[in-house]
């Protein structure tokens, strides 16, 4: 069945030009594919909050401390924004917004410069007085436009909630605490200093067979984990990958999975309805809205194609600019995937048979991350521990030494 929309806003609730983007990934559609545009080729919806924006705040920005102790006093009845931008109002409703999570207070923490940005809230750097160590802070307002404050407060909730649930794996990010006050939510976490595997994408372009072999496993492993515990990640994306150190030091290559917002909890086999993520990693089944784990292994197929020959595989350069939410339903849905070979017939016959696995469009016959994991491509790039280790050090000392390289 294919469906059809009739206007790009059906697909991306709150509009993709212009104005607050979609609460569907929390970004437009290009906001993944203009990261991996020349210069001055972003599409015409292009989102603001993205990766380069971000990184360009890390590289510019100092340490500001925002607030060094206790808040500003608020005028009754209005939030303003720590920026100083923006005055949230509290809506007239009988719902208590009160989620009796711990109070969060600028006594304990000071926030530094914003490390990441969504169309709901920020990521600051900050320091914990209680813990005495760096972390990061993930502060989002309980009133949008878009949703009721129940509705909203419910996302929230299952962010920690599902985040909380995969504290047992190393690959997901350490959650220390989740606070609130009258106006905002915080999720303090581990803060990751490696940068993220999207900003790699962006300083090397295609990756070597081992480099991809030493990104992907951790990825795998977090993906078998979370399946196991019948959640759909939801958003399997470069930029939701992050580097916990810049060395590469253990076999893990220290990789974390940042972001629970788009994640789901698969209830008694149902499955899922609801459209969540960024529709260019999206499986053919995520648009029909009936999709379930499988289709995180969709998306870890897109973004191997996109590792080993630098581009998605549904779209060339050209098309990407001009690139419309139907265009990414229509060829999803009924195109054929194309290997070019100049590219691909020169990649390992284990990695042409893996990445094929992961992007065939009927679900029930698609790798799993478990079958990922136990593919012949891992056995030959990544065979033990100890090989990951060692690899893990040569390939990310080399993957930086070139992006150094590149920018100079």
């Amino acid at each position: 069945m294919v469906m059809s929309f009739s206007s790009p806003d059906s697909l991306f609730p709150g509009g993709l030009s212009g104005g607050r983007p979609g609460h569907i990934c929390e970004q437009a559609a290009s906001a993944s594919t203009a990261r991996y545009l020349p210069k001055g080729r972003a599409p015409s919806f292009f989102c603001a909050n993205s990766s380069r924006s971000r990184l360009k705040l890390r590289r510019e920005r100092g340490i500001l401390v925002v607030h060094a102790g206790k808040p500003r006093k608020k005028k009754k009845g209005v939030h303003k924004d720590v920026k100083g931008d923006a005055e949230l109002q509290p809506l007239k409703s009988s719902f208590s917004t009160n989620l009796n999570w711990p109070e969060f207070s600028y006594d304990r923490f000071q926030l530094g410069n914003i490390i990441g940005q969504g169309s709901y809230g920020d990521v600051f750097e900050g320091f914990d007085s209680e813990l005495r160590r760096e972390v990061a802070v993930k502060r989002m307002t309980k009133f949008r436009e878009s949703n009721s404050v129940e509705k909203t407060l419910y996302k929230l909730t299952r962010e920690v909630s599902l985040l909380r649930a995969m504290q047992g794996s190393p690959y997901t990010i350490r959650l220390h605490d989740a606070l609130e006050d009258d106006y905002s939510v915080y999720i303090v976490m581990e803060l990751c200093k490696g940068g993220d595997l999207e900003g790699l994408l962006q300083d090397r372009g295609r990756l070597t067979e081992a480099e991809a072999a030493c990104c992907m496993k951790p990825i795998f492993e977090f993906l078998k984990a979370c399946h196991k515990e019948s959640i759909c990640f939801g958003d399997v994306k470069p930029s939701n990958f992050m580097l916990l150190n810049a060395d590469g030091s253990d076999s893990t290559m220290n990789m974390k999975a940042i972001d629970f917002g788009c994640s789901q909890r698969i209830l008694d086999g149902v499955p899922l309805q609801i459209r969540m993520g960024t529709p260019i990693f999206f499986a053919p089944e995520v648009f029909r809205k009936w999709y379930g784990v499988e289709a995180d292994c969709w998306s870890t197929g897109i973004m191997m194609y996109l590792m080993l020959s630098g581009s998605f595989p549904f779209w060339d350069e050209e098309d990407l600019v001009d690139l419309t939410p139907q265009d990414v339903m229509k060829r999803v849905i009924t195109d054929e995937i194309e290997y070019p070979p100049e590219i691909w017939d020169n990649l390992s016959p284990e990695v042409n048979s893996l990445v094929r696995g992961l992007l065939d469009k009927n679900k029930s016959e698609r790798i799993t991350a478990r079958g990922a994991l136990e593919h012949p491509w891992f056995e030959r790039f990544v065979p033990n521990r100890e090989a990951a280790r060692v690899l893990n050090n040569v390939v990310l000392k080399g993957m930086r030494e070139r992006a150094i390289q590149a920018e100079v």
